[in-house]
């Protein structure tokens, strides 16, 4: 009988990404197919309104990946009169620091960073009039892959750079202004492309 050594497989970190829409998960799942990246990163709905399910969900995967970062859009909270679950949120964000990934108002503030530093306006609806100034065909929750601009890895880049600068100006103790804390999920996406 032969001597055969044990290979060790070199499994992929896994990196789960749990979003609300499609818009978000069409992002993550063009930008992985898009790039070679040495991650499995796999973004999933999570349908619940409720933060309390979304915790559920959070602690569900948790211990299925080797990173999981829940994807919060707050203008939600203000839009659907949501207000009080912000104190919810508030203690998600002490029970999670490193999980939770706060945009405000919406995906499409992330998708703008890859084009302009400045933008003015607070509510979803503003970000996608300015972004569809840019992509003119844009379109919430229609398919994303068509705009090849949000992929270019020099635009991502600018992203990250510009909603670092976000962070500064945005209020913790009222949630409210601009953020787009995704530029940390795509910089641990970014440092594994080959």
């Amino acid at each position: 009988m032969k001597n055969r050594k044990k290979q060790k497989r070199n499994l992929k970190p896994t990196i789960c990404i749990l979003v609300e829409g499609e818009t978000e998960k069409t992002y993550f799942n063009t930008l992985r197919q898009k790039h070679k990246i040495n991650i499995s990163v796999k973004p999933e709905i999570v349908k619940k309104k409720s933060l309390r399910k979304w915790e559920e969900k959070l602690r569900e995967v948790l211990q299925q990946y080797d990173k999981v970062y829940l994807l919060i859009e707050l203008d939600r909270f203000f839009n659907d009169n949501l207000r009080e679950e912000l104190e919810y949120l508030r203690e998600l964000l002490q029970n999670y620091p490193d999980k939770i990934i706060l945009i405000s108002p919406c995906i499409e503030l992330w998708f703008l960073l890859h084009f302009i530093s400045k933008i003015n306006g607070t509510q979803c609806k503003q970000m996608i009039q300015k972004l569809r100034e840019i992509l003119p065909n844009y379109a919430k929750n229609k398919n994303t892959k068509k705009h090849q601009q949000l992929y270019n890895q020099k635009n991502i880049l600018t992203a990250i750079k510009n909603a670092r600068t976000l962070d500064g100006n945005f209020n913790w103790e009222t949630l409210n202004g601009k953020i787009a804390q995704i530029y940390i999920v795509l910089e641990e996406i970014l440092s594994a492309i080959d």
